[in-house]
Formats: C-alpha cells, structure tokens, sequence
C-alpha cells in the first residue's frame, strides 16, 4: 500500500513536470494544474470515504455477531434529606429535630428554602451512540447538557451567597465541623462530601454500583431480547447481589407497567438457558422503572435500546 503510494506521486510530479516545461500557455498550464490538484483532492475524499464505510461496516457486528448497544438511560436520584440530616445529628450527639432547629431554623444562617440544593431531586438522560460513539447527558436541574452524571453544590444557602456555601464562622460552634456545610457531590454512584476543599470527594455516605447494574442491563438486552433490561426482576447475577448487600442496596417491583388498568403484576418466569446459567431470574412482566433504594438515596431507572 505505502509502495503504490510513493508510485501514486512519483508519476503525479513527472506529469507536473511535463505540463511546466512544455510550450503551452501560461492560462492553459495553470488551468491544467489545478484540474490535478481537484482530481488528486477528490481521488483522496472518495478512498476516505470508502474506508469509513468499511470502517463502520466492522463496527455493526460484534464477535459474536451482534449488533453493539445504541442505548438511552432515564435515571433519576431523589437523595434521603432526611436519613443524611440523621445521620450526621447522630455524630454529633443530638436528634435530627434538634438539629432541624439549631440549622434550618436559625436566623442568622439566613437559609433561604430552596436555594441549596436540600430537599431536591435529580434526574439525567443520557444518550449513547454505538456507531458514531457520541455520548450526551442531559441534567434536568442544569437545564443543560453535562459532561457528568453529577451534581455539585450547598446542601444550604442564604440569600446572600446563593449557592455558594455557608460562612463556618456564622454556623454555631457545635456545628463548624459538620460535613453537611461543605460541597456536596450526587451521583449516580454515590453521595459524599468535599470536608477539604478538593475537586471529588473527602468522605462519601453512600455508594451504589451503577457501572455494574448497567452491564447487567446490557446483558440483558444482548441475551433476552430489546426489552430484557425492563423486565421485572427476581434475582440478579451473584456477584451484583453481593454489591447490593454491600451497600444496602434494596430492589423495589412495585413500578411495573399495567397500562393504565391497576392489574396485578405477572408472576410467570421468562424461560432462559443464558438466565438459568448466571443465576438470573425474571418475571415475564415490563417495568416503568427500575427502581432502587439505599439508606441516603432512591434511585429510578428506564434503560432503552435501538436497533
């Protein structure tokens, strides 16, 4: 290939040779050249293109002969607001209503209801495209398309400061060490604190394995079928339901799809050589949602792929 190449403009020079020492015209010696110089330019789009095609045309076929995943996820995080003030009244020594009080209620603080990001929820759309590899997050709070599925910011501000974080020194003593008056970051794989003003997190309450959970989606879709991921689940893979106890992790099935008819969900079990083989066990019954609940977090998920 590199050989027809360096033959390709060896040949192209000894005709540009020919056509400059030659006797015609000034007009009709540019005229030529630049009719080789758009030959070369359009020779050399059409082979690129030819190889693109090719290129993708590798690509729509995996090794086993499937078709990669074009997928979009819906994904909701409602974090427990209440469960994280518990939590960290608990490590201070104190009862979350006392905390609620001391915080919430103080008028010096200045908290303004709905300006920190307290008693929020989030959602994401995120869109994958297996050809071209694009890859798009929508955040419903940002009102924007993101580079991460995250959130940053003040569990509480005031008016003044807006979203930036509280004063410690206007905070009660008792208080200035408390995790909850630093940066916050929400994930869809975990909730945790900023306690020393790094990028990422000092300490997290809470993990949950998304990453993995998405796999299992995604074997779902390659091995039973385009609706596989919204099916109602029984039991998963072992090695997920060992992540779950780690995290206190809870699958919840009370979101299936009735359409509109308030009908029992169905308890036929979809019949799987692949399913039987990883300890997998669905019901032959579509889901809304996905539905997930940790002690700081529910998380909400309708996963669709495109053929």
């Amino acid at each position: 290939m590199k050989n027809k190449k360096i033959i390709s403009w060896v040949i192209g020079l000894v005709i540009l040779g020919f056509i400059l020492a030659s006797d015609l015209s000034t007009g009709t010696k540019t005229a030529l050249v630049v009719g080789m110089i758009l030959f070369w330019i359009i020779n050399e789009q059409e082979k690129r293109y030819a190889k693109t095609i090719q290129t993708v045309a590798k690509y729509i076929d995996d090794k086993d002969g499937n078709k990669p995943a074009s997928y979009k996820i819906d994904f909701g995080i409602t974090p427990n607001w209440y469960e994280i003030i518990k939590h960290f009244a608990k490590e201070l020594k104190i009862s979350e209503k006392e905390f609620q009080k001391e915080i919430l209620d103080n008028k010096k603080l200045g908290i303004v209801e709905g300006k920190g990001l307290f008693g929020k929820g989030f959602r994401f759309v995120y869109f994958h495209d297996a050809i071209s590899g694009l890859e798009q997050i929508w955040s419903d709070y940002d009102k924007t398309f993101l580079d991460e599925m995250e959130i940053r910011g003040a569990m509480f501000a005031s008016e003044e400061r807006d979203l930036l974080f509280l004063e410690r020194n206007k905070v009660p003593k008792k208080f200035q060490d408390c995790k909850i008056f630093s940066p916050i970051l929400i994930t869809p794989s975990s909730i945790g604190f900023d306690t020393v003003g790094l990028v990422g997190y000092s300490e997290k309450i809470q993990e949950f394995p998304f990453g993995k959970l998405i796999g299992f989606f995604k074997d779902l879709y390659k091995n039973i079928g385009l609706w596989g991921p919204m099916y109602k689940i029984k039991s998963f893979p072992k090695e997920l339901e060992e992540e779950f106890k780690k995290y206190g992790v809870k699958y919840e099935d009370w979101d299936h799809e009735d359409y509109g008819t308030s009908v029992e969900a169905k308890d036929d079990l979809i019949e799987s050589e692949w399913a039987k083989k990883h300890g997998v066990e669905l019901y032959d019954q579509k889901m809304r949602t996905q539905v997930f609940t940790t002690p700081f977090m529910t998380l909400r998920i309708t996963m669709d792929f495109f053929e």
